[in-house]
This record gives structure tokens, sequence and C-alpha cells, in this order.
């Protein structure tokens, strides 16, 4: 029988199926943690319930839609994007996106130059 989870993704995507390799990457540690990390930063203290998203959510959200794109359009290489779409957020620290908004500039570029002392 061929093993497959389903994630319910309301009210944006529906039910979302992984099966195969992505079933393996979301049953992982790494990825999990997403679960925790908000994706609208402090967002959630100012606009309850409405801003409460995290990566996790993100994550699966992207990956259905990467999937559409690649249904949609035949795409042979549909697994590394697929792929690169559900794990786009893997890297991600908690809190990155407040520390983002309040740099002077912006997204990783900025959080790189940082690190290296630019």
């Amino acid at each position: 029988m061929h093993e497959y989870k389903v994630i319910q993704d309301p009210p944006v995507n529906g039910p979302v199926r992984f099966d195969g390799p992505f079933l393996e990457i979301i049953d992982t540690p790494e990825f999990q943690r997403l679960r925790y990390i908000r994706q609208l930063g402090l967002c959630y203290l100012v606009f309850p319930p409405g801003a409460n998203h995290t990566r996790f959510e993100h994550s699966v959200g992207t990956y259905y839609l990467a999937r559409a794109f690649a249904d949609h359009f035949a795409l042979e290489n549909r697994l590394e994007l697929e792929a690169a779409a559900l794990l786009h957020d893997i890297g991600h620290p908690p809190r990155s996106a407040t520390v983002w908004s309040r740099s002077s500039g912006s997204g990783p570029a900025w959080t790189m130059r940082r690190q290296a002392g630019g």
C-alpha cells in the first residue's frame, strides 16, 4: 500500500497530500520545527487571531502551489521545483522576519552582510 499524509490547509488550499520523498521531509524534526516559527513575526500580537501564520503552514501552501504549477505546465523537473518550494524556509531562524523589517537592507542579503561584518 502506498503511504501518504494529508495536511489540512484551510481556508486557502484545503487538503494537501504528501507522499514519497516529501512525506519523509515533512516528518523530520527540522521541518516540524517550522510549526513554531511565525511567518509574520510579531504581527500576531497586534492583529489576533488573523495574523497567526507559521512557516510550516507557509511552506505547505508554497508546496501546494508549486505542485499545481508543475501540473499545469507539465514540467519535467517537478520534483526539484516541489522540493525547493517545500524547503525554501527551512533555514530561517525564529523572528527573522522581524529583524529584516527593521533593518536598513532587506532579507537574507542584509543578514549575510551583517554576519560577515560588512
